[in-house]
This record gives structure tokens, sequence and C-alpha cells, in this order.
């Protein structure tokens, strides 16, 4: 692992895309701030400067092709609960890639792609990770950090160390065919919901609610859900939402939208 270290930029992803170039697969840049963080779906990212882990890693997959590039997601998400579970924090991974202790999302994931036809050139891998901010504004009613869990604060510099290990691992791992079919399995255990029960979800052409189970993920990234009458239904990102189970307030849902 090679790692830049630097005080402040708009965005970890932004300033290693440019740069990626002049520098190897595993290459790992760190900012203390970050004042234009992205999330998924366009969302921006919040954190307090010095207070989290926000960075990029720079991965060039070597056998990973365009159409398997869903296993980069896969293994980042499985790198940062095995972070989390080496501190001895439970935690699950929200498909695609959030991550979350129960309904409480501790950590997000973006990751960007260049591709050729044949193969991916590189990816750059953002994970904004909640290690010591206690306070959040209101419009992020469910984040959380590992202060919450652990009643102490945690030195960046460890769980750095700690994520740096398990992205290796992990993407590595993915990097090979044994290893690929092994992050398939470990992610689908890891799954937040994979349960086997029935939680209620919004599709978001439609606007339909309905009541579903998780069946499976497919290799290009889609889920699959099972609906209490048998009915199978495919949705890739941004097409369904996971609503909060019904013994939630009403008035939170309208005020939150509905998601998580």
């Amino acid at each position: 692992m090679f790692y830049i270290d630097i005080e402040e930029t708009d965005s970890t992803n932004k300033y290693l895309a440019e740069i990626a170039s002049d520098f190897p697969s595993m290459t790992m840049v760190s900012a203390v701030s970050q004042t234009a963080g992205r999330g998924q779906r366009g969302n921006g990212w919040e954190s307090f400067p010095g207070e989290n882990i926000t960075a990029s890693l720079l991965f060039r997959p070597k056998n990973i092709r365009p159409t398997e590039q869903f296993l980069i997601s896969q293994s980042t998400a499985l790198a940062v609960v095995d972070t989390l579970n080496h501190f001895g924090i439970n935690a699950q991974v929200k498909w695609p890639n959030d991550i979350y202790i129960g309904n409480y999302k501790i950590c997000g994931i973006l990751i960007e792609n260049s591709l050729s036809s044949a193969s991916i050139i590189h990816s750059i891998i953002g994970i904004g990770l909640n290690v010591n901010q206690i306070g959040f504004s209101p419009e992020i009613p469910n984040a959380v950090s590992m202060i919450h869990f652990l009643e102490r604060r945690t030195p960046l510099l460890e769980v750095k160390g700690v994520l740096s290990d398990m992205l290796v691992k992990n993407l590595l791992s993915a990097d090979t065919s044994d290893g690929a079919e092994r992050i398939k399995s470990d992610y689908k255990a890891a799954l937040w919901r994979g349960d086997g029960k029935y939680h209620p979800f919004r599709d978001t052409k439609t606007d339909e609610l309905f009541d579903a189970k998780i069946v499976d993920i497919e290799p290009a990234g889609p889920i699959i859900l099972e609906t209490n009458s048998g009915e199978q239904r495919h949705y890739w990102f941004k097409e369904v939402q996971f609503l909060p189970d019904k013994d939630a307030l009403a008035k939170k849902i309208r005020k939150y939208g509905g998601g998580f």
C-alpha cells in the first residue's frame, strides 16, 4: 500500500482521479478535511475534519472483467465489514454497498471505474467511515460512528491500518477465480435484511409499495427480491428503495422520505 496524506481537498476520489496515471495500484489518498465529499446517487457526504476516515484507493485489477465490476464493490464492502468486526462491531452490507449496524449507517462507499471494452483500467474506491464523530446534522437521521459503540475514541491511523489490510486482502482475492466465488458468498451472507424475512420496499419507477425478501444478488449487481405472493423481481441500483420496517412512525417516514 502506498499512502498519500493531504490536509484538505474537495473530494478524495476527484483528487486521486487526477493523479491516477502517475501512481501504482493500491495507492490510498486520505484527507483530514473533505469539503465536497460525494456519496452514492449524487448525495453529499458529511464528515467533520479529523474525526473520520475519508479516503480513496486506486486499484488496478488484472483479471476482473468489466461485466464483473460489481466484485470490486462487494470486496470493498466486505473489507469495511471485516474492519469493523476487528474492532468488535458487528456490521452488515446494505445493498449495494452501504455499511449498516442495525438500522444505522456507519460507512458509505463510492466506486468509479475507468473501463475499456475488454478491461477495467482502474477503479477509484472512495470510503467514508465514521469513526469519532459524535453529532450529525438532522438531515442525516440514521448516521452513527464507531465511537457510539466502542464508547471511546479510536486513533484514525489505527483504523486506516486495519482497513488497508482488509482492502488488500479482499480486493486481491476478488481478482482470482477462487477468491471471487468466496467474495460473492461472503457478501450474500453479510447482507443487511438478508435474513429471509419480508421487509417493505418501494419501486422507484412506479412508486409501488410492497413487501419482499432478498433472494440473491446477480453477478452484475442487481438484487433479486421475492414478494410475499411468490413473484421474483430484479432491480438495478436506484430502482428500488428500502423502507423502514412497519413499526416506524408514519411522521418519521414522511419527514425523511421513507428510506434509509
